[in-house]
């Protein structure tokens, strides 16, 4: 009894099992973080089209600090 006592205790298989769920866990939770509707790179994402987006509103009027390229047709 003892001897499978003990060795049950040494026994580390199911730690390591855990080790990966928690490592798969964190991963999820980061992908989630940075993807997600309102993730880091979403939003970055939609920052930079609103500026492009008033930038090319812009274009034609005499806004300062607007440049736009001339366009021939």
């Amino acid at each position: 009894m003892e001897l499978t006592f003990r060795s049950f205790l040494g026994d580390e298989r199911g730690a390591t099992a855990i080790e990966y769920g928690i490592l798969a866990a964190l991963i999820a939770a980061a992908v989630g973080f940075i993807f997600g509707d309102s993730g880091i790179l979403i939003n970055a994402l939609n920052d930079k089209f609103d500026e492009t987006h008033q930038i090319i509103k812009s274009c034609g009027t005499d806004e300062p600090g607007i440049s736009c390229f001339a366009v021939k047709k």
